[in-house]
């Protein structure tokens, strides 16, 4: 088995079961609903510089060093959750957390790549490792255990990285450089304006499917069926020829998201979870390619977009919290306008090629 498939498992699986009852947490120790936006912010605040950062970083100095220490660091870090009993310790925590997430993923997609690994069957453990954290966390419910599970798992990525071999690939270049993020503009740009409206929704996601009638455990089951379907989708499209694999996912993105108007009852959310799976591995695995085939500087490319997922979920927490206060149905229309954006974004490379086109005759 590929060790970098059972890391990409492992470590997702512990990012999801602390991050999944967020929201409740923090509406049971008191905050608002702007409150509940700014924290799940700070958390994506840091993941955003630390993708960007240790991504260069591992392209100039070394893949391994940078996944062993992120993964380290995140089983540490993620032990302070067990400390959470105010709204204060909660944003700190958190905030420290992400930096900590932010380390390793770039680094470990690109290794992965550059070993030969196939970048759908990678992306499919990591719904695969999100799949058993949301239905073990919906079925445990108590949020210290899910914490340790969360430190643990952390922990045996760790010890798993130490077997892996780092890449003789070195990029002599500045620490900071945003020659990347110019050459791939349009593709984080469409992703972005995509991103920070799915952020939006799912920062008050688990107060919605309360208020459809679902309990912990439902929603555990409800994020559960996502990354399922995720991770037989996403091997599945990485097959498809001749597919924009990203206009296709931001299409079926807006037709998810109007379906969310139509449920109302929890179960009925439960199908068009398939069709968000779809949607983002459409999406997901169609970034991955484009970035890890169009760039020699991949982990830096990876990082980039990672920081670009960080940056919408700062964005996007902000923009659900204040929308969501004029009704969850606002907040969806806004987030299909955005994601429509974000189709004409990436489309519009096509326009460039024709016009590049009609210049040369």
């Amino acid at each position: 088995m590929n060790p970098f498939f059972i890391i990409q498992f492992f470590s997702n699986f512990g990012l999801i079961i602390s991050f999944l009852f967020i929201p409740l947490i923090a509406d049971e120790i008191g905050a608002d609903r702007f409150q509940i936006g700014i924290i799940v912010s700070s958390y994506n605040t840091s993941l955003l510089i630390a993708s960007f950062l240790f991504g260069r970083i591992s392209d100039i100095y070394g893949k391994k060093r940078v996944i062993n220490a992120g993964l380290f660091l995140s089983s540490l870090i993620f032990l302070l959750h067990l400390f959470i009993d105010s709204i204060e310790k909660l944003f700190i925590i958190r905030t420290v957390a992400g930096f900590a997430a932010g380390v390793f993923p770039a680094a470990l997609t690109s290794l992965m790549f550059e070993s030969g690994g196939a970048v759908g069957l990678f992306a499919a453990y990591g719904s695969l490792g999100w799949a058993a954290g949301a239905i073990v966390a919906g079925i445990i419910k108590e949020y210290n255990i899910l914490f340790l599970l969360s430190s643990a798992s952390l922990f045996i990525s760790f010890l798993l990285s130490l077997r892996i071999k780092d890449s003789a690939v070195r990029i002599q270049s500045p620490v900071i450089s945003f020659s990347v993020l110019k050459e791939n503009l349009h593709s984080y740009l469409s992703f972005f304006l995509r991103h920070t409206g799915a952020m939006g929704i799912w920062t008050i996601f688990p107060l919605f499917l309360k208020s459809l009638g679902a309990d912990k455990f439902w929603i555990g089951i409800i994020y559960f069926v996502n990354p399922l379907f995720q991770s037989i989708f996403m091997q599945i499209v990485e097959r498809i020829k001749m597919v924009d694999l990203i206009s296709t996912g931001l299409i079926l993105t807006s037709i998810t998201f109007l379906l969310y108007l139509l449920c109302s009852n929890h179960y009925q959310i439960l199908p068009v979870q398939a069709i968000l799976a779809l949607s983002w591995s459409c999406l997901y695995v169609g970034e991955l390619k484009y970035l890890l085939r169009n760039n020699e500087e991949k982990s830096t490319a990876i990082g980039t977009f990672n920081s670009i997922a960080g940056l919408a979920g700062i964005t996007g927490p902000l923009f659900g919290g204040f929308v969501s206060s004029y009704g969850f149905h606002g907040l969806i229309l806004a987030s299909v306008a955005l994601t429509i954006a974000g189709f004409f974004v990436w489309r519009l490379r096509d326009l460039e090629r024709l016009l590049r086109f009609f210049k040369i005759l």
